[in-house]
């Protein structure tokens, strides 16, 4: 079939992929990223798009360690957090 690796995507925060509202975006640019490869190579403003945090680093830090706290404050805060970061 000459398959070519044309190399990897990687998506920062993908320890909240059960969040889809912080990656339906990024399914779309990664789609656009397919598109854009079979007709050569992926624009550097689509990878750029693609690398771009869905969250702060202390935001995701803050949720992962509530998910493992558990309990409905910690629930709270994490809604809390997640719609700080849609903002």
């Amino acid at each position: 079939m000459e398959w070519r690796q044309s190399g990897d995507i990687l998506i920062s925060a993908a320890g909240l992929a059960n969040a889809p509202v912080f990656f339906d975006r990024k399914y779309e640019l990664i789609r656009k990223a397919g598109a854009e490869l079979i007709k050569g190579d992926i624009s550097q403003e689509t990878m750029k798009e693609i690398s771009a945090p869905v969250m702060s680093a202390e935001d995701y830090r803050r949720i992962t360690t509530l998910n493992f706290t558990g309990g409905p404050d910690a629930e709270a805060e994490i809604i809390a957090i997640a719609m700080n970061a849609m903002k």
